[in-house]
């Protein structure tokens, strides 16, 4: 029986819309190996981790333009390299969402839980930041400035507070 060829594949970050992931080859490295390195490359130690394909071919990324690269794929096809796929797990899980502020004045939408990179109706299925207040309405990144709940009280210092609601559109 003959060996597997080893793929040419070793080691890359990938990039999406407000998203980071750096693919490590199993044909290369052990698991430990794969996540030493892409906790150097990623600056974190706080990293999920899946398993994964990776495929040079001709594809068209998210805006649509052609592209001859590495590809990442969920599943085993002709030609796939197996990787470990790492993404930072260290976003913020309680936030707080405004609308806008300025020196007088910060619109609130309120506080809630970061659900993750969602496709977005504003943005034609593009993922972006999915918000779930504790309203119970959805604000999306796209339509709003957001960080860690922590953080409300240095941001709006001595401010006038307005609550807004977020528009149905």
């Amino acid at each position: 029986m003959s060996k597997p060829r080893l793929s040419k594949f070793d080691h890359q970050c990938f990039r999406d819309i407000g998203r980071s992931y750096y693919a490590v080859s199993k044909q290369r490295y052990t698991e430990d190996e794969a996540r030493k390195i892409a906790e150097t490359e990623m600056g974190t130690s706080k990293l999920k981790r899946k398993d994964a394909y990776v495929r040079h071919r001709a594809g068209r990324d998210y805006l649509g333009l052609p592209r001859v690269c590495w590809w990442l794929e969920d599943e085993q096809k002709p030609r796939s390299c197996p990787i470990w796929l790492f993404e930072k797990d260290d976003y913020p899980r309680r936030v707080v969402a405004f609308q806008s502020y300025d020196e007088n004045e910060v619109r609130l939408y309120g506080y809630g839980e970061f659900i993750g990179y969602k496709p977005c109706p504003f943005l034609s299925g593009i993922p972006n930041p999915m918000i779930v207040l504790d309203s119970g309405k959805v604000v999306w990144g796209c339509q709003c400035w957001w960080t860690d709940e922590s953080k409300t009280e240095a941001i709006i210092g001595g401010r006038k507070v307005v609550n807004v609601e977020v528009e149905d559109d």
